[in-house]
């Protein structure tokens, strides 16, 4: 991943939890109802209400 933008928003996000997602979801957020959610391999998709915007990406590595 290399949007500079992404990643300064990313770097900026702290873990949140959702609620009622499945097991292997897991969540970023910056408090202001912006998110990155991973979902692992198998896992169940969770519910997401409003305005969603997907993209499916691998992400292998990012650097600080």
């Amino acid at each position: 991943m290399t949007d500079a933008a992404f990643l300064t928003a990313a770097a900026r996000m702290a873990p949140v939890d959702l609620p009622g997602s499945p097991k292997g979801v897991y969540a970023l957020g910056d408090g202001k109802g912006d998110y990155i959610i991973y979902v692992a391999s198998g896992a169940e998709e969770p519910k997401l209400e409003g305005k969603v915007h997907r993209i499916d990406a691998r992400v292998l590595w990012i650097e600080k």
